[in-house]
């Protein structure tokens, strides 16, 4: 069996503001590995690894060890969050919305390597998969892998979904890569920004990747929902045929 994975494109810079502050009710720790009870996500196994911590439906699906990762504390910066909630993919492939949400969460992974910033990445399907970048391993390979066999069958909302990470990764810089464009995904990422966090939204319009041209009434709601927008935060439209290396330079 073949495994085709999904593309990516190179960053040259994307603005992190730095330290994002949630109210101090909602924070907590951020995670690296180690021992703590708290799952944190997975990771290819390396020597040294105790074989209790193999993860062994991931290490069936990738034919390679996946272990589990647990949470202490760590300075990370870059937390990107990829929405897979079911039911709103449009297209096939790498034509299709969720083949563009990949290449664009993929890329920003790959500018975090680039740059050497400490990074997290969440897939937010039903099984709930996070990676976290390690020092000493390159987890790329493997984002790549679990990317390639994605699909949208996330069954929490985005809110939910990115509510509960921001709490894990509290100081990161949320990057949300979805396809809702509704007025609730807008006031939740406003309201967000309002309470300190440091959060970029990159919205990929799903419907422009159908074969149907968009109503005279999407357009209107489009226009109406970027008055949700606050000044200075970092939206990200895009369109099917973006040039996405032009639209994130």
């Amino acid at each position: 069996e073949i495994l085709i994975l999904p593309g990516w494109f190179r960053i040259q810079e994307f603005p992190i503001a730095g330290v994002s502050r949630l109210p101090r009710e909602m924070a907590m720790t951020q995670p690296r590995e180690g021992q703590s009870p708290e799952f944190l996500g997975v990771r290819e196994y390396s020597d040294g690894d105790s074989l209790r911590r193999v993860h062994w439906g991931l290490t069936a699906k990738h034919n390679k060890l996946i272990v589990r990762q647990f949470q202490t504390e760590v300075e990370s910066e870059m937390a990107v969050i990829l929405d897979m909630q079911g039911g709103r993919n449009i297209g096939f492939g790498r034509e299709s919305s969720l083949g563009t949400m990949i290449e664009i969460a993929l890329s920003l992974v790959k500018y975090n390597i680039d740059m050497g910033f400490p990074y997290a990445v969440a897939f937010t399907t039903e099984d709930g998969i996070i990676y976290q970048s390690e020092l000493k391993h390159d987890i790329f390979p493997t984002i790549l892998e679990t990317a390639a066999l994605m699909v949208d069958d996330g069954r929490s909302g985005m809110d939910e979904a990115v509510m509960g990470f921001a709490r894990r990764f509290h100081g990161m810089s949320l990057s949300i890569v979805s396809s809702r464009k509704d007025a609730n995904a807008f006031k939740f990422i406003q309201g967000l920004a309002m309470s300190g966090v440091d959060v970029s939204y990159i919205c990929v319009d799903a419907d422009s990747f159908s074969d149907d041209p968009p109503t005279a009434g999407l357009v209107e709601e489009m226009n109406r929902l970027k008055g949700y927008i606050p000044e200075g935060w970092r939206f990200y439209y895009v369109r099917k045929e973006e040039d996405l290396v032009a639209l994130f330079s």
